[in-house]
């Protein structure tokens, strides 16, 4: 006879990183998905600050839609509501249909601090008053030990650690203790030494994992730990929601269905029919599809507000095949969204340094046709942000040279910290500005545009300002909080005005814009076949200087 495991379902920790937010009604239906494919157990909501948690601040509504919609005769399962303080206890006591709470409790100083601002000592004394007041009012609660699995903030770490821990909550007799992988780095090997090197610690607790991987290795994760004793596994249907602290945007959640082949694999009968998940997949893959991950950006939606962060810092946001493509989903995105301003910013010291060096040194192998179509696919990125028809508000915290400074000037408003510089240096490489300058002698004028970009000469902040690509400066640590301001100043506008001015002001020029870029389109293309670009691409390349040839007559 297969032996049984438990499987937690974890919606609330797949949603609670996602940019947009998900529409109450939405998660309700999706949860009542879950109690109806057999899901006995369900981490669904979660009581925290909703300045932190966005996603989560409509948890009691969310339970409430979900009481009232089962059907006659179905059973609530055990339902987790994740608490960290308590105020956040008070909630979920208050909330009809929770019936477990769960702590995150960290053995990393560092996390600690960073997420909860706690010592160690209190965040003890938390998890023996939860533990308390939940047996007096008849409820579940499970702690999870994050960084149980490692550490990657230099801090001490080893088994005895988690053991200690183990030995801690053994004493307050809590039952229920979920290991938690937090940013996804341990092994198959480390997940089965670790929960074997510690279960003995813990006769009288049901003690699980939460495990973080990727794909390809979540299958081999899973049985190390079955294999080790482990009976309790946390999940999410398709490996929705990533891990925000492994630094690798492939790791997330493990995806239910891995879980549950892999305990088939191993003779476990998790008690759920993969049959009836076809509702609830259909569902995560939808929102999966709205909710678009990024791996050169990130995506923030709230309220009325969306910001964009060009996310390469190590390679200073230059752009690339993938960036472009990630802005276009991502306005697409936010254009379907209720956000009706939009802030572009970098992270790091840089807001756009330009193409990627990868993206250069592809271009000089590529045919007339792919240099025509990549061309096109630049002035598709630029055209959007030009004509979009919601304000873009760019705040450029550094450089922005090349195609970077047409993302920060073709926005409406274009604000810079005096560490900002603008520049157009094409010409130093043998290329062509040709699709920026499309738009450059519209905003600036013919004979500025002819300075910029005949002599490739960066701009300071204030110089910018003068020529007309910069709206204003403000000192760097104000640069986020003066977009913030100029944000709201365009929300309280009606919204009606803004698109119809907009589309005034771009429809007035869209033709001679669109005829001009085709000519551009074609001018970029062809430069790509000459000795110069080859030639200065190759330079700046190596580091060298050019050895010009020009056009041969």
């Amino acid at each position: 006879m297969p032996e049984q495991v438990k499987l937690i379902e974890c919606p609330r920790d797949a949603w609670q990183g996602l940019p947009e937010q998900i529409p109450t009604e939405y998660k309700a239906e999706y949860l009542k998905e879950l109690v109806l494919a057999g899901f006995r157990h369900i981490d669904a909501v979660s009581f925290v600050s909703p300045k932190h948690v966005k996603q989560m601040a409509d948890s009691e509504e969310v339970m409430a839609k979900l009481n009232a919609s089962l059907p006659a005769g179905v059973q609530l399962p055990e339902i987790i509501g994740i608490v960290v303080n308590e105020k956040g206890l008070e909630r979920a006591f208050a909330t009809p249909g929770v019936t477990t709470i769960g702590y995150p409790y960290s053995i990393s100083a560092y996390f600690r601090r960073a997420n909860a601002n706690m010592t160690r000592d209190e965040s003890r004394m938390l998890a023996e008053k939860l533990k308390k007041e939940t047996t007096a009012a008849n409820r579940g609660l499970v702690i999870y030990i994050s960084m149980a699995f490692g550490n990657p903030y230099d801090e001490p770490w080893g088994p005895e650690i988690v053991a200690d821990t183990l030995e801690w909550l053994k004493d307050i007799r809590v039952r229920t203790v979920s290991l938690a992988d937090t940013v996804g780095t341990a092994s198959p090997q480390l997940v089965g030494d670790l929960y074997r090197s510690v279960k003995d610690y813990v006769a009288g607790i049901e003690l699980g994992v939460h495990l973080h991987s990727r794909p390809e290795n979540a299958e081999e994760k899973i049985l190390a730990a079955y294999e080790a004793g482990c009976r309790r596994f946390d999940g999410a249907l398709t490996g929705l929601g990533g891990c925000p602290f492994a630094g690798d945007n492939l790791v997330g959640n493990v995806a239910t269905e891995n879980v549950l082949a892999a305990l088939r694999k191993a003779g476990a009968d998790p008690g759920i029919d993969s049959g009836r998940l076809t509702k609830a997949l259909e569902m995560t893959n939808e929102l999966k599809g709205v909710l678009a991950m990024y791996s050169t950006l990130l995506l923030e939606i709230a309220e009325n507000l969306a910001t964009i962060t060009l996310n390469r810092p190590e390679k200073r946001n230059a752009i690339s095949t993938q960036m472009m493509a990630e802005l276009l989903t991502a306005l697409d995105q936010i254009e379907k969204s209720h956000a009706r301003v939009i802030i572009v910013t970098g992270s790091g010291k840089a807001f756009c340094a330009g193409m990627d060096l990868e993206m250069l040194a592809a271009i000089a192998k590529q045919s007339p046709a792919e240099n025509q179509e990549d061309s096109r696919r630049i002035a598709k990125m630029f055209r959007r942000i030009w004509s979009y028809p919601r304000p873009m508000i760019a705040a450029v915290n550094g450089p922005a040279y090349a195609g970077g400074c047409g993302i920060a000037t073709l926005c409406d408003f274009t604000i810079a910290a005096p560490e900002a510089k603008f520049g157009y240096t094409e010409v130093k490489i043998g290329f062509l500005p040709a699709i920026v300058s499309v738009f450059l002698t519209r905003q600036i004028g013919e004979k500025r545009s002819r300075d910029l970009l005949l002599t490739g000469r960066i701009l300071e902040a204030a110089e910018a300002k003068e020529f007309g690509l910069v709206s204003e400066v403000v000192p760097a640590e104000k640069l986020m909080e003066r977009a913030h301001e100029l944000a709201n100043t365009l929300i309280a506008a009606s919204p009606s005005s803004l698109t119809r001015s907009k589309h005034l002001l771009v429809s007035s020029a869209a033709a001679g814009v669109d005829h001009d870029l085709e000519r551009a389109i074609l001018e970029n293309a062809r430069i790509r076949c000459t000795p110069d670009f080859q030639e200065g691409l190759a330079s700046f390349l190596e580091k060298r200087k050019p050895v010009w040839q020009g056009e041969k007559k």
